[in-house]
């Protein structure tokens, strides 16, 4: 014990300052000795001049050192700064510590860093006794150590491993309780010392209770010790957060200011071209030369030319599979997942930026925001595409006419409705839709299967509506399977696909003598429509359209024109006959320059979808007010269940199983995150792909008040009402310091809740598949939090995932503000002992110095994934048809 060596007689050899009683059979140097710089007298070390200590190792002057070392360049170091070996001698003032001991003897040898070592070798002994010069009763061994000053006037010796044994001479260690004690001590533990009032605090990861010391120290060193260097202190991390919260701030105020110009620059261009377009004319030709539509090998649309002219009221017929829809989607610009090959000319242009401006695209289900009314839609949509210069009156005349045209004025102020909540019929949600295109007048309308899903009646009011937007000069071009007989009479032009070629392009009242002169009889009392899709999927028609090339058909080009019969000559196509009719040319735009892509900047589209995102905050209840409500309700619950906790082990567990509940709660309501970008996804992308807005001010406009409205307000109701309730932590009703530091914790952890559930709502492929994956990564994050598992029991090449959990920081974070100085009783074996949290704590592996890191670090897990979710949202949510 203490350091001896076993010499080959079997007596155990003894350092200085302790030996044997051979004679009363005491072979394990527990007795103190007062070597050579004293005299034993009755049991007690009488020191010589200039030493001190138990065993007067301690030197109290250099004269003592130089007379001892024999040098000249010695002198006596009595910090608590180590040089090469350092004793301590420490008298403890614990009323229970004396069942082990009530006076102890340190000594620390090359504890890194003064050592020069980058590895922390050093070890420390200690040594515990009843009285000086009495019995030891323990004996400990502490390794793998290394020195932290936290001050100038604190300073702590930590190790990692520890060992203890008992004497086996002292009565006390027959105590169980005792034995127990020291053979539970195996991790780390440390001493921390106050320079200035030469007060130690000694703990110890599996030591029941903090021992609070008086040590002197002292040592004789050749040359004079390196100046401290105090680690940073907690406060050095407090002005850490700060100043980052300074940066985080200071970076907004750059962002917005930034934002702020470029808006103002938008402005300036829209209003600039806005006046030079104003009185465009409002019709629009369509050119398509030589269109193939490639997807896997195999084409989908093969070798289109068409034109259209404005006014014209153009339908794409076909029987399933023909590629009406592909078709349109090309036209209308949008994004498809194959190659498209050939050229598309506006008023003779080539498509540019500003396409989605000028045409307006209405697809064949209506995705609108069911909380919204009639009104409010429309208004969205002219408040966004339409110049911000144009006033609020001709913007809102602009939409009074378009409900007018469309007949839906008599429901502009009933809302959208859903499955759950009956709204407006199918028939006016598609005139809402179209008024929403409408409203910004477009030079040419694109729809895609308008009278899908409709009634019989329902579906001719609305191709009434559609073909009597013409009447101005206005395009429309759209798809329609198999229409009646009365709908099919409001057709002006019709395009007949059949496999991705065309058969038929002329007006549609043409249609059916055409084929009937090309020897396929029309049965009696039958729809034009109907017999124009089964000749089209009828085996005889399509055997002879695959096997005849016809050029010459002198009856067919007999109908055309001079310049179609040139052109219709020179064509090969596997169909009977192509009917193109001759249209007069289109006028062009002003100027041939393409205008900016929106209608307003950057600021005024987070100013309207703010407010539309505000609206549908407050009109759906399973947003804000079902969050208020259960946020009262389940600060109630835990304030009750956990109401009355008391200051012992039992207590404490109950203390973090309440902060460990209230995170829990916190976080799965964040999965309403979930649905911020999953459930409007399609509505985003349609109203992006139409010239809306861009991506980042929807993203901003959509997280403002989810993470305001949702993620502070509710944990603030949680926590206010639950906090006293359960007794947590409080001087007095006046000192709101832990309660206001709770109540930080618990925002930021909700904010990096909502954050991680935005961002794997970003990229989830659906709802279920969001549930899914936040879930997993919720749980994972909570089992290495420090409450599930306990971080000193996990490996060390493990430990790594607690720092990957934002859960951990959270725990971390409302432990150390809750447990730190707390003070706690421990019973053992009918002993009361009084005890500080921090014990707690380093029982499950938490460290209160981290604090202000915890909160940095859900700061940065925050802004980190509200970053990523932005990237997500504009690199991988695309429109792929």
């Amino acid at each position: 014990m203490n350091g001896g060596i076993c010499q080959p007689n079997g007596v155990c050899g003894c350092i200085e300052g302790f030996m044997n009683d051979l004679d009363a059979g005491i072979n394990n140097c527990s007795l103190i000795y007062c070597a050579n710089n004293g005299t034993m007298v009755n049991g007690v070390c009488q020191c010589s001049p200039g030493w001190g200590g138990s065993n007067c190792l301690l030197c109290g002057s250099d004269q003592a050192c130089k007379s001892k070392l024999g040098r000249e360049n010695v002198t006596c170091d009595n910090s608590y700064q180590l040089g090469k070996q350092k004793s301590f001698n420490c008298s403890m003032n614990e009323e229970w510590w004396p069942i082990i001991g009530n006076y102890t003897q340190i000594l620390c040898t090359d504890v890194y860093p003064l050592n020069g070592s980058k590895v922390p070798q050093g070890f420390c002994e200690l040594q515990m006794f009843d009285d000086p010069g009495l019995f030891e009763t323990a004996y400990c061994k502490l390794s793998h150590c290394h020195v932290r000053w936290g001050s100038a006037n604190d300073v702590t010796y930590k190790c990692t491993n520890t060992s203890c044994t008992c004497s086996h001479i002292n009565p006390k260690c027959d105590d169980p309780l005792v034995s127990s004690i020291l053979a539970g001590m195996l991790t780390d533990g440390q001493v921390t010392c106050d320079i200035s009032t030469k007060r130690c605090v000694l703990t110890q990861t599996e030591l029941p209770g903090t021992i609070f010391m008086e040590c002197l120290g002292a040592e004789c060193i050749d040359s004079p010790l390196p100046p401290i260097v105090p680690d940073k202190p907690p406060l050095f991390y407090f002005y850490l957060f700060i100043g980052l919260a300074s940066a985080t701030a200071l970076l907004m105020f750059i962002t917005l200011l930034t934002c702020t110009v470029l808006s103002i620059h938008q402005s300036y261009i829209i209003k600039k071209e806005e006046l030079l377009y104003r009185d465009e004319n409002k019709g629009a030709s369509l050119d398509i030369l030589d269109l193939t539509y490639t997807m896997n090998n195999t084409k989908i649309l093969n070798d289109i030319n068409y034109s259209i002219r404005p006014g014209s009221v153009v339908a794409i017929m076909g029987p399933s599979g023909a590629g009406k829809t592909t078709l349109i989607d090309i036209m209308a610009n949008r994004v498809k997942s194959g190659t498209v090959a050939g050229q598309l000319l506006l008023n003779g242009r080539k498509y540019g930026s500003d396409f989605s401006r000028l045409s307006g695209y209405v697809f064949q289900d209506d995705l609108l925001m069911s909380t919204m009314t009639v009104r409010e839609c429309i208004t969205f949509s002219a408040n966004l595409r339409l110049p911000y210069t144009m006033s609020s009156n001709e913007k809102n005349a602009r939409v009074n006419q378009a409900m007018q045209e469309l007949g839906i004025s008599h429901i502009a102020d009933r809302k959208i409705g859903n499955e759950l909540k009956r709204g407006i019929s199918g028939g006016e949600r598609r005139r809402v839709s179209i008024a929403t295109e409408l409203v910004i007048s477009p030079h040419i309308l694109f729809l895609d299967e308008p009278t899908s899903g409709l009634d019989s009646a329902s579906a001719f009011s609305v191709m009434k509506t559609i073909t009597n937007l013409s009447k101005n000069g206005r395009t429309i071009v759209f798809s329609i399977h198999q229409p009646r007989s009365n709908i099919f009479a409001t057709f002006h032009d019709l395009l007949l696909l059949h496999r991705g070629q065309v058969v038929y392009a002329g007006p549609a009242c043409e249609a059916e003598d055409y084929f009937v002169r090309m020897g396929y009889p029309s049965p009696a009392h039958t729809n034009t429509a109907d017999y124009l899709i089964d000749l089209l999927t009828d085996e005889l028609y399509v055997t002879r359209a695959e096997s005849n090339y016809v050029t010459n058909d002198q009856e067919s080009i007999s109908l055309l024109g001079n310049q179609d019969q040139a052109s219709y000559q020179n064509a090969t196509h596997p169909v009977p006959f192509v009917h193109v009719s001759n249209q007069p040319a289109a006028p062009t735009f002003k100027n041939d320059v393409v205008r900016h892509p929106y209608g307003t900047s950057d600021f005024h589209q987070l100013l309207h979808l703010s407010g539309r995102s505000f609206k549908n905050f407050i009109r759906n209840f399973y947003l804000l007010p079902a969050h208020l409500i259960t946020s009262v309700v389940l600060g109630l619950v835990l304030g009750i269940c956990y109401r009355g906790m008391k200051n012992d082990i039992e207590g404490c567990h109950s203390r973090l199983g309440s902060l460990f509940a209230i995170c829990a709660i916190l976080c799965f309501s964040c999965m309403s995150s979930l649905d911020l970008f999953i459930t409007e996804r399609a509505i985003f992308l349609r109203e992006r792909k139409n010239g809306y807005y861009r991506t980042i001010p929807y993203f901003f406009s959509k997280i403002i008040f989810d993470l305001l409205l949702l993620r502070v307000i509710p944990p603030m109701i949680i926590g206010s009402i639950c906090y006293f309730l359960m007794g947590l932590r409080s001087d007095d009703m006046t000192n709101f310091s832990y309660f206001g530091w709770f109540l930080l914790i618990m925002v930021l952890f909700n904010l990096t809740s909502g954050a991680l559930c935005i961002a794997i709502g970003c990229i989830a492929p659906s709802l279920s598949a969001g549930n899914t994956i936040a879930t997993i990564v919720i749980l994972s994050n909570a089992v290495f939090s420090g409450f599930l598992l306990n971080k000193p029991t996990v490996p060390y090449f493990m430990r790594w995932l607690f720092y990957g959990s934002f859960w951990h920081y959270a725990v971390e974070a409302l432990a150390s503000s809750q447990f730190a100085g707390f003070p706690i009783i421990l019973d053992s074996a009918g002993r009361s002992i009084t005890d500080t949290g921090e014990f707690y704590l380093n029982k499950l592996g938490l460290d209160k110095h981290f604090f202000y890191n915890d909160l940095i670090a859900l700061v940065g897990y925050t802004i980190g994934l509200l970053v990523l979710s932005c990237i997500f949202l504009v690199a991988f949510v695309k429109e792929r048809r």
